[in-house]
């Protein structure tokens, strides 16, 4: 039976993982809406929503590049504010894409012998070397890990949301 320290670990844990993957819809959310205002000009577009409501992340994060790119000239301040958002959230997908797809296993065992949490990430990939498929490549992460996580997850939303005000000012000024 465990201790209640490692039973509120774990709760923490739980909860640590939930607002990471919430972190990353909302950051995923809020990337549509700066594509939908370079793809239509307006803050709210259903004609722009459905063009890009299937894509990957990976997909809307170079569709962003692509429209700052286009958009905004060498030297601007949008232009360089905007790749810089590029390559921020471009090295958070791939631990988005883990965080959201990944198998965790949060529970007391795992936690006494990793002093963390685990994660398996479920998509298959070949091994040139080796010449096989391989699946469930492990990631342990601590609880102090998580919480950095979330900072940066923060800190990502927060220059996403704030891109998109100074662009709205320019593109769709009220």
């Amino acid at each position: 039976m465990p201790d209640k320290q490692t039973d509120e670990a774990v709760t923490e844990a739980f909860a640590l993982v939930g607002g990471i993957s919430t972190g990353f819809a909302s950051l995923e959310f809020h990337l549509q809406f700066i594509l939908v205002l370079f793809i239509s000009g307006k803050e709210d577009s259903s004609e722009a929503f459905l063009t890009i409501r299937d894509r990957q992340f990976s997909q809307k994060i170079q569709l962003l590049k692509d429209f700052v790119v286009l958009k905004f000239p060498k030297g601007d301040d949008l232009r360089t504010e905007g790749l810089a958002l590029v390559k921020t959230l471009d090295s958070l997908r791939m631990k988005r894409n883990l965080f959201i797809h990944g198998y965790w296993l949060i529970n007391e065992g795992v936690l006494a012998t990793t002093g963390g949490i685990r994660c398996s990430d479920t998509r298959w990939k070949f091994d040139k070397k080796t010449e096989e498929w391989a699946s469930l490549e492990t990631h342990d992460f601590s609880l102090t890990e998580l919480h950095k996580q979330i900072r940066e997850n923060k800190a990502a939303f927060d220059a996403l949301y704030q891109y998109n005000q100074n662009v709205l000012g320019v593109i769709a000024p009220q």
